[in-house]
């Protein structure tokens, strides 16, 4: 059985929050304007951007994440004076959640931290 930390469970909150507010978007812009949701989706990317954090390796996988997390903010930014935001909330939705995808990837763990990997003789 998988065992997350408490930032990963609220990473992966804040991704159900974000694509919630992004199928509200995309089945009426009554329920939520592309203002609304191009700011409520800057707010939650930023947040699970500071939530998966990369545990400061400078590996392969630290340059994809950061270039991620500057797309992600970015395209979010860019949604907000746009006069049609949809496709770039795609793409900062898209990006947020394969940052998160590689960090839960790299995070998982299915021991608990109290046993020990190898038992001892």
């Amino acid at each position: 059985m998988p065992i997350l930390s408490r930032r990963d469970l609220a990473a992966a909150t804040l991704i159900a929050v974000l694509l919630a507010i992004h199928v509200l978007f995309l089945a009426s812009s009554n329920l939520v304007s592309g203002r609304q949701a191009a700011c409520a989706t800057l707010i939650v990317s930023g947040t699970v951007i500071i939530l998966c954090p990369d545990d400061g390796r400078p590996d392969a996988i630290s340059w994809l994440v950061a270039f991620l997390a500057v797309a992600a903010v970015a395209s979010a930014t860019l949604s907000i004076a746009g006069p049609r935001p949809t496709l770039l909330l795609t793409i900062s939705i898209a990006t947020t959640l394969t940052l998160w995808c590689i960090h839960l990837a790299e995070h998982i763990t299915f021991t608990s931290p109290d046993r020990d990997v190898v038992p001892k003789p």
